[in-house]
């Protein structure tokens, strides 16, 4: 294993820089070179021959920096969606299930097991791995027979995307109205509510 770890990047910018990574392990050192976009908002995991290198994730601009030590950095994810559910009306929300094609769930944002009546709760996805999104379906129990479902699709490369809908018995007591929204880190708002809307849901980019 490597005892003493440097690694330095660029400053991010519009362009692309050159970070170089050096692996100090007595005699040995490893250089390894990797030419990437700007690296905020870019997640970069690297593992070198041998498991010399161990895992690294880079993934917010903190300038032109030295640092020494076997830790890695942690943080912003590349790609994550954060929801904040707020739901006004009078029954509480049970957690249904967690459903991931992509990505993970964000230490300590876990999708909360029951969102009380007239309470806001949140939770968020993130992104995993080298030049990954993050795909999932979150789903709770409005009530005996009906489902909200909230699918959220935040991808590498390409639009954002998202849908939510009531599914079940009483799925057409429900109205959907969306907006639209992008970004490498973005906030979904549900509202959940029983009145002529039904079900809308805004979509807030956090990084604008």
């Amino acid at each position: 294993m490597v005892d003493d770890i440097k690694y330095e990047f660029a400053l991010c910018d519009s362009g692309t820089r050159r970070r170089e990574f050096l692996l100090n392990s007595g005699e040995q050192v490893l250089v390894v070179n990797e030419e990437i976009q700007c690296i905020r908002c870019r997640e970069i995991d690297l593992e070198a021959e041998n498991n010399l290198l161990p895992m690294f994730k880079l993934t917010s601009c903190l300038g032109n920096r030295y640092k020494t030590g076997p830790d890695p950095i942690q943080m912003t994810p590349a790609r994550s969606v954060q929801v904040f559910l707020i739901n006004t009306t009078n029954m509480d929300l049970n957690h249904r299930s967690t459903t991931l094609d992509q990505g993970r769930v964000t230490t300590n944002q876990t999708p909360p097991d029951i969102i009380p009546a007239g309470q806001t709760k949140h939770f968020q996805l993130e992104s995993q791995g080298f030049r990954t999104g993050v795909e999932g379906t979150v789903s709770y129990r409005i009530d005996g027979t009906t489902n909200l479902v909230i699918y959220m699709d935040n991808p590498y490369m390409g639009l954002n995307s998202y849908k939510v809908y009531p599914d079940g018995p009483n799925a057409d007591q429900y109205d959907v109205t969306k907006g639209n929204g992008d970004g490498a880190n973005a906030e979904l708002i549900v509202i959940l509510s029983w009145d002529s809307n039904g079900v809308f849901w805004i979509v807030h980019d956090k990084d604008s």
